[in-house]
């Protein structure tokens, strides 16, 4: 299996090499495309997690705070 740091960084060998060996149906834009909303998915999970995490750090005490 290839990694695909390697296929990013080689689209077209890889491409070429896939059809040499028979591997016809091998679409490396579109697996690209796919790793590339991925990455942004990731991307957008990451920036949720961060205001989540923003969010109850800035909570902390509160609940004490307004029993009282």
């Amino acid at each position: 299996m290839l990694d695909i740091q390697f296929i990013r960084d080689n689209a077209e060998l890889v491409e070429r090499k896939a059809h040499e060996k028979g591997y016809n149906n091998v679409d490396v834009t579109a697996l690209l495309a796919t790793d590339e909303a991925r990455r942004a998915q990731l991307t957008a999970v990451e920036e949720l997690r961060a205001q989540r995490n923003a969010l109850t750090e800035s909570m902390k005490g509160q609940n004490r705070q307004q029993s009282r």
